[in-house]
């Protein structure tokens, strides 16, 4: 982790440090979370709305997205632009070839996955794995991490190495205020500190 140079704060701080991809990742893996504890005890979870933000949120740099900045108010240019490319969950590649980083790290989007008490630890091993054969040199590659650069093909590779070198807090206030409630913030700032453990205690 060092050798990206990436400078975690104190565990106590919810706004850890991350790359782009992690922030990203631990977000959805909170959205997911939550939304099947709360169908789990009977909870009704209303449908998510289509609105400019989640499309941007979701869809930003597929060849589907359509959407413009002045869709988004909510957001400061500097945000949209970040989610837009830097932080953008889709990559392209060649003709047709699309890939999406939810899809490819994060676990099936199930009520099982709440049966998986390591689900946050395994996603964050499946990013380190994608990580270390995204920049892996030929003479490097293992067999392990040579199915793992098969896996990612061109275009996973191309994005896991754009979400691995931005680094920001691992909760984004601007979109946060549309997209959670304040109970979803605080469990993501628990989220935040376990997974700051977790990091500090892995080598990449």
């Amino acid at each position: 982790m060092k050798d990206r140079g990436l400078s975690l704060m104190s565990n106590t701080d919810p706004h850890h440090i991350v790359p782009a991809g992690v922030e990203r990742l631990v977000r959805e893996w909170v959205t997911r979370r939550i939304k099947w504890t709360h169908i789990s005890h009977g909870r009704e979870v209303p449908p998510q709305e289509n609105t400019p933000l989640m499309d941007l949120w979701y869809n930003a740099g597929s060849r589907s997205y359509k959407g413009h900045q002045s869709a988004v108010p909510e957001l400061s240019e500097r945000a949209y632009m970040d989610l837009l490319h830097e932080s953008a969950p889709w990559e392209q590649y060649g003709d047709g070839n699309e890939w999406n980083l939810f899809s490819a790290i994060l676990e099936a989007d199930t009520a099982q996955s709440l049966e998986n008490r390591y689900s946050l630890s395994e996603m964050v091993d499946r990013w380190n794995a994608c990580v270390d054969a995204s920049f892996a040199k030929e003479e490097e590659l293992t067999d392990i991490l040579s199915q793992t650069k098969e896996y990612l093909g061109p275009a996973g590779i191309r994005a896991i190495k754009r979400l691995s070198r931005r680094f920001r807090y691992s909760l984004m206030a601007e979109a946060a205020k549309d997209r959670f409630d304040p109970y979803d913030l605080v469990k993501a700032s628990q989220i935040s500190a376990m997974l700051h453990y977790h990091l500090e205690n892995t080598t990449l």
